[in-house]
């Protein structure tokens, strides 16, 4: 923000100092021509300067939603992760579908893939329990593809980066 305040406030500085100086008790003598070439310098130097001080804090504000929700996850990229079985797939009291996975033989390992309640959808069709998944980073780096044995997508992971800047409410 500082950084953007320079160049406007060196410009207001140049202007103060090519206006003609009053000395105490004196009337400014200046002619309609002066006096309109000082009043649009004002407002040339001072629109930009003001428009710059607010639109230096909203121009980053639309495209961070993971800012505005309180939530700022470091950009990086997805990477391989171990394959996971299917342990449990499930509907939650409030209609939401969810697959509980882990590591095999590495009880400690685990990880909950959750969609919201849809009417005519199951997001979780495809996972059956005790098969094995795979999570297959996109080409972006975005998120992963779950994919089973025979190479079938079944559901797309976003990391916590990508899922904040698609102005999702969830993770």
């Amino acid at each position: 923000m500082l950084r953007s305040l320079r160049a406007p406030a060196a410009a207001l500085l140049l202007s103060a100092l090519t206006v003609p100086t009053v000395h105490a008790g004196a009337a400014p003598h200046l002619n309609s021509g002066q006096a309109s070439v000082l009043v649009t310098s004002l407002i040339v130097v001072s629109v930009p300067l003001a428009t710059s001080m607010g639109l230096a804090a909203l121009s980053k504000a639309p495209f961070k939603a993971s800012e505005r929700n309180g939530k700022v996850a470091e950009r990086t990229p997805a990477v391989p992760l171990p394959p996971m079985e299917v342990k449990q797939v499930a509907t939650t009291a409030a209609g939401e579908r969810q697959v509980q996975l882990q590591v095999p033989d590495k009880a400690d390992q685990t990880a909950t893939l959750q969609w919201p309640a849809i009417e005519g959808e199951d997001p979780v069709a495809g996972f059956v329990v005790g098969q094995q998944v795979r999570f297959d980073p996109t080409d972006a780096g975005a998120g992963w593809t779950v994919k089973n044995s025979d190479g079938k997508a079944l559901a797309y992971v976003p990391t916590a980066y990508a899922a904040g800047d698609a102005l999702s409410e969830q993770l």
